[in-house]
């Protein structure tokens, strides 16, 4: 199978062609022709710039991943200075250390790139600034770095969201598996191969029919990965990229069922006391622990979305103006409200969040206030990017 490319593409045909099919593409360089860190992090010989990448950040703690060594189904990490790291990758570029899932927006880096307008409908990172438990505290924005041959085992993003990776420099070998295979890659214990090119045939002997897309990025492409595909992904010399999870209407669905299907997997891991007092709560707690979020952490995103919303049809909301005009539009803002109105009415029908007071009545009343905006938002007019409205 081939992934598709644009070497030019408008915000309208990425989500008609990309984001409702959920499918993935390559975009081409002029995406991230003009930012900062594709000019100061990058030598005239296109190679990191590993001078300037420690007079810039060298005081950052970084994540490392030592690439050789595996931690369960991912690779052991340790933290390290940037300025450390650099250096040791100088001296060993083949030594296998990859710097990786460094929130270096936070470290100050935020003014080195801007995300392009396609994959700017950034729900995820939105409410991490502005509206999750510790607004300004995580993120899910990230910087990775490291010579050839560093790599990302086989893996399914978290919150099962989007993501996006841009090459500032260097290349990547990808490969991404097309949804609904897990029966094929997955053991009897629900254990799945680290490497798929380099597994136990006996563990794993259908992992050979799995459909799958192999290719190469280059140095200023940007990957578009949709929820739910699988992939591992390889450097091809020494590569930099800058690397978002995201979400937004298009895939608030997917979120919710992999949820869904991470408490059913926890229920029934625990089925055996299931009649013990405060079940509930402590299922949510293991969720929680296990998956990042829980069914009342969920719910706190949706309400904070369609609140910012639904205060589009008075006030242009600053947390929205970092979004391409397309999608603060009054057709986009209408076709957001009905997607949040989905998954609403599916949280509302689900058995788990019934047993979680007040969720069910906060689910109720967020409900009712999407449902009469979206029943009277076809005449209604938004507020636009300039504070007028459309």
């Amino acid at each position: 199978m081939e992934i598709q490319r644009r070497d030019d593409i408008s915000v309208e045909e990425f989500v008609e062609s990309f984001l409702e099919p959920n499918e993935p593409v390559v975009l081409g360089p002029r995406f991230t022709a003009g930012w900062a860190a594709r000019q100061t992090w990058v030598g005239s010989d296109g190679r990191p710039d590993f001078g300037r990448l420690a007079a810039l950040h060298g005081a950052a703690q970084v994540p490392v991943a030592e690439c050789g060594t595996a931690h369960f189904s991912d690779q052991r990490r340790t933290t390290m200075a940037l300025e450390a790291f650099v250096a040791q990758w100088q001296r060993d570029p083949r030594g296998g250390l990859y710097c990786k899932d460094w929130h270096f927006a936070r470290s100050g880096g935020s003014e080195a790139y801007a995300p392009a307008g396609p994959v700017s409908n950034d729900w995820l990172n939105i409410f991490c600034d502005h509206g999750g438990d510790e607004p300004g505290g995580d993120d899910y924005r990230f910087c990775y770095m490291g010579g050839d041959g560093t790599w990302t085992p086989f893996h399914e993003d978290v919150f099962r969201s989007y993501s996006w990776s841009a090459n500032i420099c260097g290349a990547k070998r990808w490969t991404l598996v097309v949804p609904g295979q897990t029966a094929l890659f997955t053991d009897a214990l629900g254990n799945w191969p680290r490497d798929l090119d380099d597994c136990d045939a006996a563990q794993f002997p259908h992992v050979r029919r799995v459909r799958r897309m192999d290719f190469v990025q280059g140095p200023g492409e940007t990957v578009f990965v949709p929820s739910g595909w699988w992939h591992q992904v390889r450097n091809v010399g020494d590569t930099i990229s800058i690397n978002h999870n995201w979400a937004n209407e298009f895939n608030l669905r997917f979120l919710y069922a992999r949820l869904a299907d991470d408490m059913a997997a926890v229920r029934h891991a625990l089925r055996d006391v299931a009649a013990m007092d405060g079940f509930a709560e402590h299922a949510q707690l293991i969720l929680r622990v296990d998956s990042g979020t829980d069914y009342r952490g969920f719910f706190r995103f949706v309400d904070y979305m369609a609140r910012l919303y639904l205060r589009q049809f008075t006030t242009c909301t600053d947390e929205l103006r970092r979004l391409h005009p397309h999608f603060r539009s009054a057709p986009s803002v209408r076709r957001a409200l009905r997607k949040i109105a989905a998954v609403l009415d599916m949280l509302a029908a689900d058995p788990v969040a019934a047993e979680l007071p007040p969720l069910p009545g906060d689910i109720a009343r967020t409900r009712a206030l999407v449902a009469g905006a979206v029943a009277g938002a076809a005449a209604g007019a938004v507020a636009c990017a300039d504070g007028g409205a459309q």
